[in-house]
């Protein structure tokens, strides 16, 4: 039996003593002098464990080998009999896994046998107990549980003094300011920030290759969080103040200077200057990094190059970038501001439901953040008052919320109740329209009826009598359209004007009188037709259908919308000379039918229109760059009518033609002598 133990413990000492593994000469041949193995062949734990806290510090093309090197201290770790040893093969193991992103839970898993290991006695192992607290914090943050967190930050603070490696003190405060900064505490972040740049040993690896830049472009980036949270320019000075400082003193490469144009970016893009900020963005964007080019920054970039365009016009262009990064990780302000523009964006464009969508996005958003920023500032009250104090801060915090969210949710339905204002005006206003044919078709046919001289004699009472009827019919007809009608109309044009003085924008109350402007017109046409309905005959003349004056209006009211551009040729002397009323009002239905024809079918861009004048005839030249015109056996009733309303009223003729290139529309009409 004993010589079976000492066989054990022979076996177990020569493993360990027998190294790990081999590394390949060209690894070895790259290494300092200060971590290179005794033996090429036999690899120590120590000297496994060295490698790996220095991982960070290698090439790519060296990672697989320490991924062998990792593998093989994980199996040999757990025979070392040396407790000094086996903390330092765990420290290794749980650092390693943790800088390469291996896995939180394997991380973790190292770093509780760690701490286990080293236990209340942790004298000359300071620096390892203060990182694996530090580990610590950063996975309790990557769960969202922040408390925990800042209670293994403040044990790692305690530990701090006794640390005799001063180049990892920084680190502690670098994890405080980013636990600050993902509760919206931003001066405390910055705080803590420049902490770290204080106590930072500028001499050091750390500081050279990452903390030189890290700390600076770090503290530029809350003071912008600030701003947008408070919308004081002062914290969009200090930035660049900050930023344009580091620029003279240091050489910026790769993922640096991508940062550094990213956050001098936004700087500019605060301060409206967009086409510079679009500059920026488009150099950050250039600047192509592998391992370093993480997530966040990324996502930073293409974020700000989508906020630009959409103040730059390009809307459709920015939709793809910010629907790429709605949801960005650790970035409130950003996330906040990428939702409210893909809102604005959408609903600029008509994208009603999308927009709906974006806006009901934000708000949850806001209540998530609004939730994530109350722990923190109860967090931060929690160290200045007592614990009974605090119930009556959350309850307060809680209020506001719900109060917020009522806000947000008034924003909603004030925002719902417009959308449906304006869809009830469409619906009316094609009511309207369709009342207003119908009583013209109607109107026309009666005149008709009533001038014709074919009736034979013993017809004449009939037909007086239906003539008294009609006309009896047509009284209450516009008497009711005159009693509803125009009260609808007059109701929807106060509407409208109160609409307009309460909204605080020049743009909505310029959008709302050209609204208000068409309201008008129709309110007079429906009096022309009531009055016209009420006295039994035709009150048209050519003042009240003034082509000259109507295409002047259409063309001003398209292009203010940018729905189609109207280009006109004509004279109008040659039109006050020529158009009689009758002529005048039947080219004026003749344009109306056919611009509606192409806004609802052609989906033109450009409209030109001319009217020419000879001898004994006038055209009407209508063409437009459309989808064009193919002639059906089914003809719309707008078609037919037009046909109707140029063959019998005035005695004209009507071509249409359509090809790849658009419709041209021709009318002939003769000229009254």
């Amino acid at each position: 039996m004993k010589n079976t133990l000492l066989l054990i413990v022979f076996c177990i000492i020569f493993q360990v003593n027998k190294g790990l593994c081999q590394i390949n000469k060209e690894f070895y041949n790259a290494l300092p002098d200060s971590l290179k193995p005794k033996n090429i062949d036999k690899l120590s734990v120590l000297e496994a464990s060295s490698l790996l806290n220095r991982a960070l510090s290698f090439s790519e093309s060296n990672f697989a080998q320490l991924d062998i090197i990792e593998a093989e201290l994980r199996k040999n770790v757990e025979l070392a009999q040396n407790r000094g040893i086996k903390i330092k093969g765990y420290y290794a193991l749980a650092m390693y896994n943790f800088n390469m992103f291996k896995g939180d839970s394997i991380s973790a898993a190292y770093n509780k046998k760690l701490i286990s290991l080293i236990g209340k006695d942790f004298t000359g192992f300071e620096k390892e107990i203060f990182n694996a607290h530090l580990l610590n914090s950063n996975f309790f943050i990557s769960s969202d549980n922040y408390e925990s967190a800042i209670d293994e930050i403040n044990v790692a603070l305690k530990i701090a003094p006794k640390v005799k490696d001063k180049k990892v003190i920084p680190s502690v405060y670098k994890t405080l300011a980013h636990v600050n900064q993902i509760l919206h505490l931003y001066p405390s972040a910055i705080d803590n920030l420049k902490m770290a740049e204080k106590l930072s040993v500028h001499s050091s690896d750390s500081y050279q290759s990452f903390d030189f830049a890290y700390l600076p472009i770090s503290i530029s980036d809350n003071y912008i969080r600030l701003y947008f949270l408070e919308k004081n320019k002062k914290y969009l000075d200090t930035a660049s103040k900050i930023l344009t400082n580091l620029k003279k003193t240091k050489v910026l490469t790769g993922r640096w200077l991508a940062d550094w144009y990213v956050i001098q970016g936004y700087i500019l893009y605060a301060n409206n200057h967009y086409p510079e900020a679009l500059a920026y963005a488009d150099s950050s964007l250039a600047i192509n990094f592998k391992k370093e080019d993480l997530t966040p920054i990324k996502a930073k970039k293409i974020a700000l190059k989508g906020l630009i365009l959409t103040k730059l016009g390009k809307k459709k262009e920015a939709l793809v970038l910010l629907n790429e990064r709605k949801n960005l990780p650790d970035n409130f302000f950003l996330t906040e501001l990428v939702l409210k523009e893909l809102y604005n964006t959408n609903k600029s464009l008509g994208n009603f439901k999308i927009a709906n969508e974006n806006l009901e996005e934000y708000l949850d958003f806001v209540d998530k953040q609004n939730t994530i920023h109350y722990r923190g500032i109860v967090f931060s009250t929690n160290q200045k008052y007592k614990v009974q104090e605090n119930k009556a801060i959350i309850s307060k915090m809680k209020l506001e919320s719900e109060e917020k969210r009522r806000k947000n949710r008034t924003i909603f339905i004030v925002l719902m109740s417009g959308l449906t204002l304006f869809l009830l005006f469409i619906y009316y206003r094609n009511k309207i329209n369709k009342i207003k044919f119908e009583l013209k078709e109607k109107a026309y046919s009666q005149k008709i009826f009533l001038m014709s001289d074919k009736i034979a004699q013993h017809d004449e009472l009939i037909k007086t009598e239906i003539a008294k009827a009609e006309l009896k019919e047509r009284i209450l007809i516009a008497q009711d359209l005159h009693d509803d009608l125009s009260g609808s109309l007059v109701a929807l044009q106060y509407l409208i004007q109160d609409m307009s003085d309460r909204s605080p924008s020049s743009h909505e109350k310029e959008a709302l009188n050209i609204v208000s402007d068409e309201v008008k017109t129709i309110y007079n046409e429906t009096k022309i037709f009531t009055k016209t309905l009420s006295n039994n005959k035709n009150t048209s003349n050519a003042s009240q259908y003034d082509i000259d004056i109507y295409l002047n209006k259409i063309s001003k009211y398209f292009n203010d919308l940018g729905l189609i551009k109207i280009n006109t040729s004509y004279d109008p002397v040659l039109i006050k000379k020529h158009f009689t009323p009758i002529i005048s009002e039947n080219i004026y239905f003749i344009l109306k039918e056919c611009l509606t024809n192409i806004i609802k079918h052609a989906a033109a861009r450009n409209v030109f229109l001319k009217l020419r004048f000879f001898d004994t005839y006038m055209t009407l030249t209508i063409n437009d760059d459309g989808n064009g015109y193919t002639p059906d056996n089914k003809e719309g009733m707008g078609i037919n009518n037009l046909s109707s309303r140029i063959a019998d009223r005035l005695n004209g003729t009507l071509t249409i033609a359509g090809s790849d290139e658009g419709t041209e529309v021709n009318v002939n009409i003769p000229l009254v002598k």
